[in-house]
């Protein structure tokens, strides 16, 4: 990986960066094959609008650029459009949403259109006895995650039978383009002390989550979206469970970056350091600082932990390798591609390499997966 590729990252995405001669070297071919690996292809043509003529890309690659730029102009606005929906849809049958990721995050991109759309993920909690959702929202504290749990997937099941369930949420296909995730709770980690933690550290801050309204683009309304504080924790942890489970890309450490850098977090540090211990997210914690500086330039006035090299350097070389979700690994027998039982034994021997530096992650990965399938089938068993 070229650093002359980071520095052109960092220039896309900030208007205020001047542009450097050095971008007359840029080998535009592999910058496009790692922008499609990575999912940064509308946040790097952001970039190349910016630049004159002598220093643009070769036709046949701003072309590609262009058009798949469009795609992800119109995938926006479309999921936009359909969060809207989703969200309006849940409150009017008397259960208060939250959008998780995705649509929220793409608000503090420079251009909220660029950032590269996926799954709709929406945190779901009924409210109290047919309360209005105008105002503030009042959970049904009653509810455990358990029961929680049964009333979505009863509730998904009045529409379609075609789901997939996971502890955390049931996931389902609104259309060719467009997939739904319906969360009981936010995200899982391996870990069952942590996991516990976790979860718990979810509820208590869930009422705060659910009326913290922002608006759509073009005025087209408004829906919920975690505060700050709660994704400096959040996405950090979804970061973690997906660096475990197949790979992560730096879509997701670009999210998290604009959480830390254009979010106006104010956190206690020792408080937010001594969270982060108790949930085990601390060494992790310092090793996506690292990354966040390296890729996007994350200054260290906003670092909430001190990078972390070492691990950071390991972090780094998994995101580069892997891309988005993993999908690009060709180490590891190229197990993102293998079928479910060789790349149950791929993923063990993959995070066996983590061991040293994340060991309680990496040694409860196989066990809760394992556990994880045996609980689906009970699950999948007990809604026919």
């Amino acid at each position: 990986m070229s650093d002359l590729f980071f520095e052109f990252l960092q220039f896309s995405m900030d208007h205020t960066r001047m542009i450097k001669e050095e971008f007359l070297d840029i080998e535009w071919q592999k910058l496009f094959v790692f922008a499609q690996r990575q999912a940064l292809i509308g946040v790097l043509f952001d970039g190349i609008k910016r630049l004159p003529k002598r220093m643009a890309p070769p036709e046949d690659i701003l072309v590609q650029w262009l058009s798949l730029s469009q795609q992800i102009r119109k995938q926006n606005i479309k999921l936009n459009a359909e969060v809207l929906r989703i969200w309006t849809k849940f409150a009017g049958d008397g259960m208060a949403g939250c959008i998780l990721k995705g649509q929220g995050n793409a608000l503090r991109y420079p251009d909220v259109y660029s950032r590269m759309p996926g799954d709709i993920d929406i945190w779901v909690w009924p409210v109290c006895c047919g309360q209005s959702l105008k105002g503030s929202v009042r959970l049904d504290r009653t509810l455990s995650l358990s029961k929680r749990r049964t009333k979505m997937i009863s509730y998904v099941h009045q529409f379609t039978e075609n789901t997939e369930l996971c502890y955390h949420h049931i996931g389902l296909e609104l259309s060719k383009e467009i997939r739904l995730e319906v969360h009981f709770t936010p995200c899982t980690m391996n870990a069952l002390l942590y996991n516990h933690r976790l979860q718990k550290w979810f509820a208590q801050n869930a009422e705060n989550q659910f009326p913290h309204l922002v608006e759509l683009p073009e005025g087209l309304g408004r829906v919920a979206v975690p505060t700050v504080a709660f994704n400096s924790i959040y996405q950090l942890a979804h970061i973690y469970h997906h660096f475990f489970d197949e790979g992560v890309g730096l879509r997701q450490f670009m999210d998290y970056y604009y959480v830390l850098a254009k979010g106006d977090l104010k956190l206690d540090k020792d408080e937010y350091v001594r969270q982060l211990r108790h949930l085990g997210l601390y060494h992790f914690a310092g090793a996506v600082m690292y990354v966040l500086s390296v890729a996007f330039g994350l200054r260290d006035d906003q670092m909430l932990v001190p990078m972390d090299r070492k691990r950071g350097q390991l972090l780094l070389r998994e995101v580069l390798s892997g891309g988005n979700f993993g999908w690009f690994f060709t180490k590891y027998h190229h197990f993102t591609h293998q079928g479910r039982a060789k790349k149950y034994f791929m993923k063990i021997y993959r995070n066996l390499h983590f061991v040293c530096n994340f060991p309680v992650e990496a040694l409860s990965e196989p066990v809760f997966r394992t556990w994880h399938f045996f609980w689906r089938m009970i699950q999948n068993h007990k809604s026919v």
